[in-house]
């Protein structure tokens, strides 16, 4: 039902207060729900391997999991009378079939080879989602193509009528931290005033924010600021680095709306699954220094990753095959001690790899205590008798917190896939 609150001050404290309060709730609830998804995901794999391996520790820590998601004090959704942003993506028009293609691509630095002949081609109007670990090159990649494609670029070729716009997640790459936000955008687009200033109040900026320094605005403002040049350059071909990370949760669903609508060619890098798995018809995976493309959507690309287990960390175990041993009869005590080896030594790796997923699932726990702790003092700091300075502090905080959240997680899941990689291969022998 309807609720009552009390706003100390005055009118223009209420509208700050609640502004800040959203701001809070949106990102609490944001996390929240991304931490929920991911522990229910994480819950299944267990349960999975608990039943193939008939392993009760398995299916212990799959309950545990689902046991934390029930002890949460569950963030409500906020409620924003005008959250949105009224815009859309315009692309050129274009002549051809030929949005990119990489050929031959090689890219090293000193000794450390990212790239190695790599081939790709992408047509106009394909959704491509670019994926692999972390300093695979995929950052690399996407800074030579925004940087040096053209179609007199034999190795990373544009389609003649592609017009390219990208995001950076880096804002301050790109924003003029000394700029006020319109003098920036007029500068961007070479739009005059009031042109540039109509284009910012479709991006919910008020009247008062376009003379705030670049500096001043917050991480969801500023990936509005980008996205506001982003939709003036009429680009049909989109390139974007972790469009969702700063934005809250109406302008992200408002974003993935108008990139559904979109009739252009998409590249996109994101962690976000939910965001990828809405959008994307084309997996392209920086593997073994090459591009893998695979066709279909990202969640049939994850669920096929996850079914292989991605076995090349129980492959490397192996010392030697049943079928080589066989395949040997006069060396069989040599094949028994292969085995032998080859049996110690993925248990010791077992052993391993279950110590890394328990600390790294100790390690979860303390990073959310930690955020709840923060994002309590934030909502003091920025009360009527609080501290902005502080608060700002405190975000930060929180930021790189969440930040390495987001790193952890993924240590598990891999942690957690090798694991289940070495399971399959002892189940096979």
């Amino acid at each position: 039902g309807s609720r009552i609150r009390v706003w100390p001050g005055s009118y223009g404290d209420y509208e700050r207060q609640k502004a800040e309060a959203l701001a809070l709730q949106e990102r609490q609830y944001k996390n929240q729900q991304r931490l929920i998804r991911r522990l229910e995901f994480q819950a299944r794999r267990l349960r999975d391997m608990a039943r193939a391996y008939d392993d009760p520790g398995q299916a212990k820590r799959a309950k545990s999991m689902l046991a934390r998601i029930e002890r949460m004090d569950i963030v409500e959704k906020p409620e924003r009378e005008e959250s949105v942003f009224h815009a859309s993506f315009q692309g050129a028009p274009r002549h051809g079939e030929l949005a990119l293609s990489v050929q031959s691509y090689s890219k090293a630095f000193g000794d450390r080879v990212l790239f190695d002949q790599a081939d790709l081609e992408i047509g106009f109007g394909q959704r491509v989602c670019l994926v692999g670990p972390n300093g695979s090159g995929k950052s690399t990649l996407f800074r030579d193509i925004i940087e040096q494609s053209s179609w007199e670029n034999p190795d990373l070729r544009l389609g003649r009528s592609v017009r390219l716009g990208d995001y950076n997640q880096f804002h301050d790459a790109v924003l003029e931290a000394q700029s006020t936000v319109l003098d920036w955008l007029m500068g961007a687009t070479r739009l005059d005033r009031t042109p540039a200033s109509d284009l910012l109040y479709r991006f919910r900026f008020a009247r008062e924010d376009l003379d705030r320094p670049v500096a001043t605005l917050s991480g969801g403002e500023k990936s509005r600021l980008q996205l506001a040049r982003l939709v003036h350059e009429k680009a049909n071909f989109l390139m974007l680095d972790e469009p969702t990370n700063h934005l809250d949760i109406p302008s992200c669903e408002q974003l993935e709306e108008m990139l559904e609508e979109f009739e252009g060619t998409l590249l996109v890098v994101s962690h976000d699954r939910y965001f990828l798995d809405r959008l994307v018809d084309t997996v392209v995976e920086v593997r073994d220094r090459k591009l893998e493309r695979f066709r279909g959507s990202f969640a049939d690309w994850w669920e096929m990753r996850h079914a292989e287990g991605d076995g090349r960390a129980g492959g490397a175990l192996r010392l030697h095959s049943q079928a080589q041993a066989a395949a040997e009869p006069t060396a069989d005590r040599e094949a028994h001690a292969a085995r032998q080896v080859e049996r110690k030594t993925r248990q010791r790796e077992e052993r391993r790899l279950r110590r890394d997923v328990e600390r790294l699932e100790a390690r979860v726990g303390e990073i959310e205590q930690e955020l709840v702790r923060l994002q309590d003092g934030i909502a003091i700091a920025f009360g009527p008798d609080g501290d902005t300075t502080r608060g700002l502090e405190l975000t930060r905080r929180l930021e790189a917190l969440e930040a390495e959240l987001e790193t952890t997680m993924s240590a598990w899941e891999a942690s957690a896939s090798d694991l289940d990689a070495i399971r399959q291969g002892s189940a096979q022998d």
